[in-house]
């Protein structure tokens, strides 16, 4: 991505940089069933050698010998939708959290300018790579105050930052 930053006519300028990434993104991206499906293991095991008897799946109380299928309810590395749901997971729950206050900029789009001289228009800028995410702005209290929200709104849907 192209950054572009306006100079100031009567010197320095100050612009914070926050960034957290989410911990073990793909590992935390939950699968539909119906995609699960595609990711099952090829053999059905009995509720005891799972260690599952007892256990509630549903309104179903598991017995010892009853069948139970093994499938992938994450989204496994190596999948290449993986890399797709995590980045549109990642843009999607930073917009919302960040608001209308903030732009989008990444390298399909033109290159961001920032211009101090006119901060009122330009809040915040962030960014989000996958499980990487960055908050840009002139104002250090404005990236602090958003990456907190920003944590809570992303614990919130089962997404841990750091």
């Amino acid at each position: 991505c192209s950054i572009e930053l306006e100079e100031m006519a009567d010197g320095g300028v100050h612009l914070f940089l926050v960034a957290s990434d989410i911990d073990h993104c793909c590992h935390r991206l939950r699968l539909p069933e119906s995609l699960s499906d595609w990711f099952a293991i090829d053999r059905v095991f009995t509720a005891q050698e799972l260690r599952l008897v007892g256990t509630k799946i549903g309104t179903v109380t598991l017995n010892a010998d009853d069948a139970v299928g093994v499938a992938s309810a994450m989204a496994p590395m190596g999948f290449s939708w993986s890399l797709y749901f995590a980045q549109q997971t990642s843009e999607h729950t930073f917009g919302c959290s960040l608001g209308d206050g903030s732009s989008l900029f990444n390298d399909q789009r033109c290159p961001l300018v920032l211009d101090p001289r006119r901060d009122s228009h330009h809040l915040s800028s962030h960014y989000a790579y996958v499980n990487n995410l960055g908050l840009l702005s002139f104002s250090e209290s404005l990236v602090q105050e958003k990456l907190g929200k920003a944590i809570v709104d992303f614990t919130a849907v089962g997404l841990e930052l750091h």
